[in-house]
Parts: structure tokens; C-alpha cells; sequence
């Protein structure tokens, strides 16, 4: 239980109690009477009796005005309105009915001088009756109200009574809010006493109760000290929070909603109030919002006093208005960043990591941005921010300040070491903000002219024409954001009022040709032209990107920046908007100004701690990390939203029968001497391909390399669904086909020789073959095989990750072992189906990486290795083993070639899914089969609810009457292919160590 008026006295074991009272020693606590007790033996919430002794007194108690002594003693004590409710009070609750709801005789004492706020306050109504004699002293005598209350049986509703007696008089001919019924006033002849007495020369306040309250207790009222220093500690828990925060509770230990500390409280208003009065009494700086502009200029002042470390280092009031913030730190980075690029060669490591990237933060403070402006450190192995600017308007002369101290910094520093002076030193990547590239022009300009003893010397007309080259030349250091074009692009490409659906892949193709560093001019505008006759209407879109103030900025083949230079910077500002990230996570957004540059300059204090303890030797950077591409929701489809994107009404791939010509089943023509073990896997994968999400399409094309194999299946894959969609003559549509057809051969029969020209090939070996073709990075060749990642831990906690395979695991084959313990697990099973054997799956591999053995040893079984720290001397086990299951899975039959296997032991379903412990699920679709017979490959596929059989000697799908054909086990089959249908991929199995 927490009492408002707790001592401040040693416990059992010696130490302090918690103090939450306001008296100190030797007068803890208000003392409290009931009238006709004597001072030898007084009652005490607390029980404080080491303070009676500092009373004594033969001043009777409890007497009245008549004199006479009353007869009831009630025992006052901290009984709560839970309590008597019958329900179980926490013990936090702050209610305490002695003293916020005293009934019958009460008495207080405080000694004078040393009262603290509200020690006589309660929850009733009163109002002051005057003054009357009591106990022989002048005392204030005030009565209680009493409580309105609705006279409507069926409502009830309390109200609490206006002190002032005119506006309880016009209360009381105010109907009920809830039922417009009447209000009626139950009355009551409690009283209190006010006076003062004095004691062996002690000056005492006294406070008594005296009556009953024989009416429900009035709502409302002001909060009590109790509930208020509740309120106080919800406050120093969360003192950032807002009050509705304060009122909503978080799931962290000691968090009680506002509303449970009083009901009144579950008013906005009052909270907001509350929480302001609140944060006054434990000296938590208010909002600079609720400052006067003198306020506001004294704060500013101070600061520097108060971060003890230079970090203002500029500001203006009139005109532009900006604040600028750099610490030593900060300059010290700017500084090694020039350093660092004039002694690096352009083909070393860091390459794409020099330059400035600049943007602004609309989020961090409430009004006004953060001009941000941050460089790549290497010791860090980071981007790091050299240069804040607040800025309160978005226009050029409030930008120009942030780009004119970085230029003057650059100049100070090149002329103090005798460096050649380059344009690159002033480079600058950014969005296409038109007021940051022209503030970053005007300051290039003025950086080289004060380079330039010459130019003083020149005539007025002179300096202009010279100043008018010099920002021409500007764009020599200006690069523009890549991924906002790529961005822009994409919203383009989800309208297909704009790019029809089918076109996407022609288009995503062009715009990649257009950002290319290898696009000569010529090509460029080749490239521009097509996508005017192509995409007409999109022709607003790309007349804004061919300005020539953007284009300059962001297509290679037009900018004015040095091919060498621009391989050495970013094509992205992402990494300062990575910065804008981490500030965020780091103290929060939505900031007022000076709380905001005081969370600011902590968040550059944890910067430089990092760089201290890196260069002291005390940890490594982080090495870089490989793009991922971001995830995206999957919505249900039962979740009640009309489709309203193209993708959404006419869908890709075989699915979009709508939108297709009759072309659609036309497939791969057998060609002589052979070509069948490629026809039936090309098609197979084409129809597992023609599914895929455009996120995921767009994700694998910027990654897959340009030369590699899989980068022109999927551009062969791309026209075929165009022309899937067009209305394509019949001998253009077969033309390609026989194209995609004669290079894959050449890949399999010249380049790769997995098989003599008019041999008989594999339908499996030339498709792993083609995965590690060009080798793509493990993120593309893991959209076509199963892929695991080992977390290995040791007992220290040292944790480390790496690869089970040196390659993702194109053929996935059901292991007999594993087929016996599924159907161990019930032994009424007789059928094994893939989501039982998914369910008890084992992954397998290498027990030494690199291996040439055939990679079955279950990964769990793996022997421990040395731990990965190295001023660690322990083993570390296999922590968790994570699966990523690839977008096209390839699963090789259990029944391949083998005539007496029990064919009703594994069932190949339609579709199945993969659990993972948190409860969710990777689910595959069934696409189709290949099958082996005589010489010859066939296959069997699924879409649309239809089942269809492909032999490349007719060259085209056939409609099959069983719509369950694949469900029929057969010795002929050679694999299955699935589609993830889910976004989810990974699924990981922990080890307890």
C-alpha cells in the first residue's frame, strides 16, 4: 500500500526507507486525532511514534463549541474505496480514504511553517461558512456540499456541486447531460475546522472533521498528493511521453494508464494539465512550444554552458534563419574524408564511399528541418554525420549557410596543407531538391573565386560572366539519388493506365539501360525514343527527368561528372537518410527545438564514443552489409480491399487469362537431333517465373549481374510474357521462342559442354549449371535452391553466422531416412505428404565446408567448432540453423527410374506448407512435373485451376480432362517444381546450448 504521508524512518535491515513525505525530521508526518483522544496516545496513518515525543501538550482534544467532550472515537486508517467495494486493491493505488474521504471525527495537526501543499485537502465538496469558536480558537468553519444527482432510476449519473453559490443555483436548473432528466441536490451537515494553536511555544495548524457524509461521493475534483505524486512517477518512468502516452500505459513494469490513478484523468485536457503541472514539481523542462521568444533566446545562450563542448558553432536570427551545429569530432571526420580521397587510389577499397551526402530531416525537429550532411569514415567503417544545420524555411539563402561552411572548411583545409584543389572535394550527392542544388551552386562558385586572387581584379561585367561559368561548372560536382528515380519509376510502372502490365519488363529493361554507366549517348537517346513510342503516356513523367538540371544529376550518359569520379561516390543518398534512421531510433522525432539540440548533440557525443573505442582497439567495426531488398506486407485476400492497382486487376503470368491471346499455350518445338531435357525445364521454370511478384522481379533485376545466364533467361522469360499479353503475330511469337530455345542450347552443348551436340542431356544438370553461371551473388542463385545459414554460439554468448553450403541446393531430394522417422512420428501413417516431411525436415551438407563429399550429413550433428571471437578460447555449438526456401523449389521424385518403390508412401501435394516456430508459414504452390519415358522428356503442368500436358514434339500446352492429374504418382517422374506463393522464406530451428 502507498501512503501519501510515509516517514522517513530505517527499516529491519538499516537502510532508509523510501521517503515520499514532505516533512523532514523530527516532524515527519501530519499527525491525525480523533477528537476526545489525549496526546500520550495519539492515532497516526503512519504510526510515527518516535514523533510524540516532540508533542506534549494538557490541551484537551475533541472539544466542541458547546465544551463538551464527544463521546465517538472512530479509528481512521487507510481502508481504500476498493477495499470496500469488496475488491482487491493493487498496491500502487495511490486512493486512500482517510485523507481523500475522511467520515466522522478527524483531527490533523501540522507544526507552522513546516505544512506542505494539500496536507488538509480531501475529495468532498466544501465552502467556507464563516468564522466560528471551536476548541476556544478562532477557526474557519467550512460545510460539505454534498453531491447532484440524477432523479432518473434508470441513470444516476453524480455531479459535482459548484463551489460558488449563484452558479450552483443556475447548476441545479440544469438538466442531466445523459438523460436531460432532472438533478437533485442530496444535502449534508459535514463540517471541517481551520485554526491555529500554539504549544510550549510551537505554533500548530489544526484541521478536524466532524459529521457524516450520507451521500455518494462526488466525482471530479482536484487530484490528491498521493494521486499527484503517482502522476510524478509515471512522469520520471517515461518523461518524454505525452500524455497520451501517460494515459494509454506501455507493457513495461511500473507503467499504470493515467485513468487508474483517477478517473478524472481519462480526460485529455486534464491529463495534458496534469502532466505539465507535473513535470513544474520535478523540474523536467517544459516544452520550448510553451516558452516566450526571451525564454527561447536564454535557452539558446546557455547551451553552450551547458553541453561543456563547443557544438553552435553558427546561427542567424534575421534573414535566414539557421542554427548550425558541429562538434570538434565532427570537423575532425570532415577533414580526414578530403585527406582520405587525395591518398587513395580510385581503384581502392572504399571506392563509392567518398563525396558528401546531403539531405534534409523533416521528421527530428517539430518545425523546421535538420540539414544533415554526413561523410564515410573509414576507421569506422561508416557514414558519418560532419554537419547539422536548422533551417526554418526550404529555400536557397537558407540552405546556402550549410553548403558555404563545408566549402570553406574544404578550402581552409587544402590551402593549410598545400593540396592541388579538385572539384570533387565540393561534390555533393543529394535529392533533387531545387534549393539544395542551387544553395550548393552558389557556394561552388564562391569557394573557387576565393581561390582565385585574379578575380578582384576583374571588372564588375567580368566577375559576373566568370561567377555565371563557375555554376556551370557546379555541375560537375552534383550527383542526383538513384533510387528516388527508381522509386518514382515504380509507382509509374503500378499504374497500368501508364505502363500496361504486360510492358513492365520492356520498361524496367529501358529505364535500366538509361541509369547504366555502360549507355554511351548515342544509345541514350536511342533508349529515350523508345520509351516515347512505346509508352506514350508517360510522357510528362520522362520530360521532367530529361531536364537537363536532373538528367545531369542522374543518367551517366549525359552528366558532366568524370567517369573515374563518379565510380568513387554513391548513386544513392540513402546513406544519410540511414543517418536520419539512427538519430530517430537513437533519442525520437518530432522534437522541440532546445530538448531537440540537446538530444541531438548526445546522439553525435554516442557517435564520437564509437570512433574513440574503435580506434583505442576495444571492438571492429561492422563489416558492410549486402543490400536486402525491403519487406512487403502480404495482404488477404479476404481483407475486404477492392483490387486498385493494375497488378491487383489483371495479374501476371498464365494466371491472367482476361488478358491473353490465344498464343499462351504455345511453347518450345522439339528440334532435331534433341532438345527435349530443355524444352520440359525451360517451360516449367517459365510458368514458376510467370508468377512471381513484381516486387520480387524488380528486387532479382537489380541484383542479377548483367552477364551472368540467369539475367538473360529471365529477360528471354520477360519477352515471352509480352508477348503473352500483345496481340503479337503468330510467326513473331513462335520467332522467339525458337530464339530463347537456340540460346539455351548454345549454353548447354558450346559454353558449358555438359552434353556433344545430338546427345541426350539432363533436364536437371544444365539448369544448376545455369544458376551458377556468371556467379550471381548467393541472394539470386537462393530464388532456385534451398539455402542454410548457421548461428553458432558459445557459452559466453559469443555469437557468429555463416553458410551450411558454399552454394544454394538447386535439387532438393527426399531422403529415405527422413521418409521412415516422418511416418515414425505416427505410425497410422502410411502416406508421407510434403508438409508432414517439410515438418520433420532435416537439412543436410558438408562436415567440412568445401567439401567434396556428398554433403548428407545432418547439420545438427555438425562437431563444435572454435569460437568465432577471437580473444575467445571456447567452442562454440550450433546455436539455431535459419532455412531459406528459394521462390522456385525444385524437388527431385523419391520414385525416379526406380519401378519397385512404394509409390502411395510420398504424396506430392498441390500445394503445402512449411511451419516455423513463431506460428507462421512458408506455403508452395504445385507448377509441375517432368517426366522421363523411353528417350524422351515430357511434362505435366497446373494453372488455373486446369491441368495441361506438354510434349515439345507438338510444341504447345494440351488441356488434360483429370484436373488431379499430378496428384497421381508415377515412376516416370523426374521432379517437381513449386512456386512460394507466401513472402515469408525463411524458417529457422533453434538448439538449446
Amino acid at each position: 500500500m502507498f501512503y501519501p504521508f510515509q516517514p522517513h524512518i530505517p527499516n529491519a535491515g538499516g537502510f532508509p526507507a523510501p521517503y515520499h513525505g514532505y516533512l523532514p525530521p523530527p516532524y515527519p508526518a501530519p499527525m491525525m486525532f480523533p477528537p476526545g483522544q489525549g496526546l500520550g496516545y495519539p492515532f497516526q496513518i503512519q504510526g510515527v511514534a518516535s514523533a510524540n515525543a516532540a508533542l506534549s501538550s494538557t490541551e484537551p482534544r475533541g472539544i466542541g463549541t458547546e465544551g463538551k467532550v464527544k463521546e465517538e472515537v472512530r479509528e481512521v486508517g487507510p481502508t481504500s474505496m476498493a477495499v470496500q467495494s469488496g475488491k482487491a486493491l493493487k498496491e500502487e493505488d495511490p486512493t486512500n480514504d482517510a485523507t481523500d474521504w475522511p467520515d466522522g471525527p478527524q483531527r490533523r495537526e501540522v507544526p507552522f511553517g513546516l505544512e506542505k501543499r494539500k496536507w488538509k485537502d480531501t475529495k468532498w465538496v466544501w465552502r467556507s461558512s464563516g468564522n466560528v469558536y471551536r476548541n476556544g480558537h478562532h477557526a474557519e468553519m467550512r460545510l460539505c456540499l454534498g453531491v447532484f444527482s440524477c432523479n432518473n432510476e434508470t441513470c444516476r449519473r453524480l455531479v459535482r456541486p459548484k463551489t460558488g453559490p449563484s452558479s450552483r443555483t443556475q447548476q441545479a436548473k440544469e438538466p442531466c447531460r445523459m438523460c436531460k432528466s432532472d438533478l437533485v441536490l442530496t444535502k449534508c451537515d459535514a463540517k471541517t475546522y481551520h485554526y491555529k494553536i500554539s504549544r510550549n511555544g510551537q505554533a500548530f495548524l489544526v484541521w478536524e472533521h466532524d459529521g457524516h457524509h450520507k451521500h455518494p461521493r462526488p466525482p471530479g475534483g482536484n487530484l490528491s498528493r498521493a494521486q499527484e505524486e503517482a502522476v510524478d512517477k509515471q512522469v520520471l518512468r517515461n518523461f518524454d511521453a505525452s500524455a497520451h502516452e501517460l494515459r494509454t500505459g506501455d507493457t513495461g513494469p511500473g507503467s499504470i494508464p493515467l485513468s487508474e490513478i483517477s478517473p478524472a484523468l481519462a480526460n485529455p485536457r486534464a491529463a495534458r494539465y496534469q502532466l505539465s503541472q507535473s513535470q513544474a514539481r520535478l523540474g523536467i523542462a517544459p516544452s520550448v512550444a510553451t516558452k516566450g521568444g526571451l525564454s527561447i533566446l536564454r535557452s539558446l545562450a546557455e547551451l553552450q554552458e551547458e553541453l561543456k563542448k563547443p557544438f553552435m558553432i553558427n546561427s542567424s536570427l534575421h534573414g535566414p534563419v539557421f542554427l548550425m551545429f558541429q562538434t570538434p569530432f565532427m570537423e575532425t571526420v570532415l577533414q580526414d574524408s578530403i585527406i582520405s580521397w587525395n591518398e587513395e587510389d580510385s581503384e581502392g577499397p572504399n571506392t563509392a564511399r567518398h563525396g558528401f551526402v546531403t539531405d534534409g530531416d523533416h521528421s527530428f525537429f517539430r518545425d523546421g528541418v535538420l540539414v544533415v550532411t554526413c561523410v564515410f569514415n573509414m576507421l569506422m567503417a561508416a557514414w558519418v554525420p560532419v554537419l547539422y544545420t536548422w533551417i526554418l524555411r526550404q529555400d536557397i539563402a537558407h540552405h546556402r549557410p550549410h553548403f558555404r561552411h563545408i566549402s570553406r572548411s574544404v578550402v581552409t583545409l587544402i590551402q593549410r596543407r598545400g593540396l592541388a584543389f579538385e572539384k570533387k572535394y565540393l561534390l555533393h550527392v543529394f535529392d533533387f531538391s531545387a534549393s539544395q542544388r542551387g544553395a550548393h551552386a552558389e557556394e561552388f562558385a564562391d569557394a573557387i573565386i576565393a581561390m582565385d586572387p585574379r578575380f578582384r581584379s576583374l571588372t564588375a561585367a567580368s566577375q559576373e560572366i566568370e561567377r555565371n561559368e563557375y555554376l556551370k561548372q557546379a555541375q560537375e560536382a552534383e550527383r542526383g539519388c538513384e533510387f528516388h528515380f527508381w522509386q518514382s519509376a515504380e509507382r509509374i510502372m503500378s499504374n497500368g493506365a501508364l505502363v500496361p502490365q504486360a510492358k513492365s519488363g520492356e520498361f524496367n529493361r529501358l529505364l535500366r539501360s538509361m541509369v547504366s554507366s555502360k549507355t554511351s549517348l548515342e544509345d541514350f537517346d536511342t533508349t529515350v525514343q523508345t520509351l516515347r513510342s512505346e509508352f506514350p503516356r508517360i510522357h510528362g513523367w520522362l520530360s521532367w527527368w530529361l531536364r537537363p538540371a536532373f538528367a545531369l544529376m542522374i543518367f551517366p550518359a549525359v552528366s558532366a561528372i568524370d567517369r573515374t569520379i563518379a565510380d568513387q561516390i554513391p548513386t544513392t543518398s540513402n546513406p544519410v537518410e540511414h543517418q536520419h534512421s539512427l538519430l530517430h531510433h537513437a533519442v525520437g522525432v518530432d522534437q522541440d527545438l532546445i530538448p531537440g539540440i540537446k538530444k541531438l548533440f548526445l546522439h553525435v557525443q554516442e557517435l564520437e564514443s564509437q570512433y574513440s573505442a574503435i580506434k583505442a582497439g576495444h571492438f571492429d567495426p561492422a563489416s558492410a552489409r549486402k543490400y536486402r531488398p525491403p519487406a512487403h506486407k502480404e495482404w488477404d485476400a479476404n481483407d475486404g480491399r477492392p483490387p486498385d492497382t493494375e497488378a491487383a486487376l489483371h495479374p501476371q503470368g498464365i494466371r491472367d487469362d482476361g488478358t491473353q491471346n490465344p498464343n499462351a499455350l504455345l511453347s518450345y518445338k522439339w528440334r532435331s537431333p534433341n532438345s527435349c531435357f530443355v524444352d520440359n525445364s525451360l517451360e516449367i521454370w517459365f510458368r514458376a517465373y510467370s508468377l512471381w511478384s513484381d516486387e520480387a522481379r524488380q528486387a532479382f533485376l537489380l541484383l542479377v549481374p548483367k552477364d551472368s545466364f540467369l539475367d538473360g533467361l529471365t529477360y528471354r522469360y520477360d519477352r515471352r510474357l509480352k508477348y503473352m499479353h500483345d496481340s503479337t503475330s503468330l510467326a513473331k511469337f513462335k520467332q522467339d521462342l525458337d530464339l530463347t530455345q537456340t540460346i539455351i542450347l548454345n549454353y548447354v552443348i558450346d559454353k558449358w559442354k555438359l552434353v556433344a551436340s545430338g546427345g541426350y542431356g539432363c533436364s536437371m544438370e544444365w539448369l544448376s549449371t545455369g544458376v551458377k553461371d556468371g556467379n550471381p551473388p548467393l541472394e539470386i542463385q537462393a530464388h532456385f535452391g534451398v539455402h542454410y545459414l548457421l548461428t553458432r554460439e558459445c557459452v559466453k554468448g559469443h555469437v557468429s553466422s555463416a553458410s551450411a553450403l558454399d552454394r544454394p541446393q538447386v535439387w532438393l531430394r527426399l531422403y529415405e531416412r527422413d521418409i521412415r522417422t516422418t511416418q515414425a512420428c505416427d505410425i497410422s501413417r502410411k502416406t508421407v505428404a510434403l508438409s508432414d516431411y517439410f515438418t520433420h525436415f532435416i537439412p543436410r551438407g558438408h562436415a567440412v565446408r568445401g567439401s567434396t563429399e556428398s554433403g548428407r550429413t545432418p547439420l545438427h550433428l555438425l562437431p563444435n567448432e572454435p569460437c568465432a571471437d577471437k580473444s575467445c578460447t571456447l567452442f562454440s555449438a550450433i546455436a539455431r540453423i535459419s532455412h531459406s526456401w528459394p521462390q522456385v523449389f525444385n524437388i527431385v521424385s523419391d520414385a525416379q527410374a526406380d519401378s519397385n518403390v512404394n509409390l502411395d508412401r510420398v504424396f506430392f501435394e498441390n500445394s503445402f506448407k512449411i511451419p516455423d516456430h513463431d506460428g507462421s508459414y512458408v506455403t508452395y504452390e504445385l507448377i509441375g512435373r517432368v517426366l522421363f519415358e523411353g528417350n524422351h522428356f515430357t511434362s505435366q503442368l497446373r494453372f488455373g485451376g486446369r491441368a495441361y500436358t506438354y510434349n515439345d514434339i507438338d510444341g504447345k500446352l494440351v488441356p488434360d480432362t483429370d484436373s488431379n492429374l499430378l496428384e497421381t504418382r508415377d515412376t516416370r517422374s523426374v521432379f517437381y517444381v513449386y512456386h512460394r506463393s507466401s513472402h515469408k522464406s525463411m524458417v529457422s530451428v533453434f538448439f538449446f546450448l
